[in-house]
């Protein structure tokens, strides 16, 4: 039996049973290698793995691009991309379901840094003569810079060695925005014989 109704009644039948997902997929991504605790790699080609999830109707497609680049499209809930050579990137991505719900937007850095710091030190005086069995005092100073990532303030320190390969002072030193700077009088820190 046919049912007929008037066109503006606004009832829609469809088929049974109705499958309907309103809920979006979750979105994720990691890094190969991973960054360390101030958000750095140190090593090239990073190997960022996207996927996503869905319960619903389940994943159709990833969405991503780098650096507000050009969009990619893979199929399926899980894909892979490369990034190489030193940078700071941000990597965007986006999964779509076989229902048509988009996913939140996932973005995450990915910052290369394969350049070691520039350290450099200065004695003053930076040589003593003669020879005369006299303790002396020596100003030692440097600099530690880093033109991408900063020094990390946990690794910067400094030690001074005499000519006999004795530590003499050592300690850690002051950090300002990506650069050390060290200045300590030292006396005594050289001893001809």
């Amino acid at each position: 039996m046919a049912i007929t109704l008037a066109a503006d009644t606004g009832v829609v039948l469809l088929p049974s049973p109705v499958n309907v997902d309103l809920v979006p997929p979750i979105a994720s991504m990691t890094t190969t290698p991973s960054a360390n605790g101030n958000g750095w790699i140190n090593s090239s080609p990073v190997t960022v793995n996207l996927s996503a999830t869905d319960s619903g109707s389940g994943v159709k497609q990833l969405r991503y691009w780098i650096d507000n680049g050009q969009l990619t499209v893979a199929v399926g809930g899980s894909a892979s991309t490369q990034i190489s050579g030193q940078s700071t990137n941000s990597v965007g991505l986006r999964a779509l379901d076989n229902a048509g719900n988009i996913s939140s937007l996932v973005t995450a850095a990915v910052n290369i840094d394969l350049t070691p710091p520039a350290v450099s030190v200065l004695a003053e005086p930076s040589s003593l003569w003669p020879p005369n069995g006299k303790m002396v005092p020596v100003t030692v100073s440097g600099t530690i810079t880093d033109s991408l990532s900063g020094v990390n303030p946990s690794t910067a320190a400094f030690r001074v060695l005499d000519e006999y390969g004795d530590i003499q002072p050592s300690g850690p030193v002051s950090l300002g925005l990506g650069k050390a700077t060290l200045s300590r009088s030292t006396p005594g820190v050289t001893k001809w014989k």
